[in-house]
């Protein structure tokens, strides 16, 4: 699309998308760009626009019901300082 067409075809889009078309503020596109906001800040990477699957998810389908914050698997006696003693 060029340039004209691409900017009808995007307000097309949000204004399809609004859910309170009455309201001044378009909640799905403040919904949209606070996700991606939150994504780049979670998943992104050093080069700017690129980030990886989980940022993709977060932007299509909101927060995760879970998190597992460390993914690597240590072994049991690693979590209770037994290695200490």
């Amino acid at each position: 699309m060029t340039g004209d067409a691409r900017m009808q075809f995007i307000d097309r889009f949000w204004a399809d998308t609004d859910p309170d078309p009455v309201s001044p503020e378009n909640e799905a596109k403040l919904e949209y760009f606070t996700r991606v906001t939150q994504a780049l800040n979670l998943y992104g990477t050093s080069r700017l626009g690129e980030w990886d699957m989980r940022a993709q998810y977060y932007v299509r389908f909101g927060r995760p019901k879970w998190e597992e914050l460390n993914p690597i698997r240590k072994p049991d006696w690693l979590h209770h300082g037994d290695w200490l003693a």
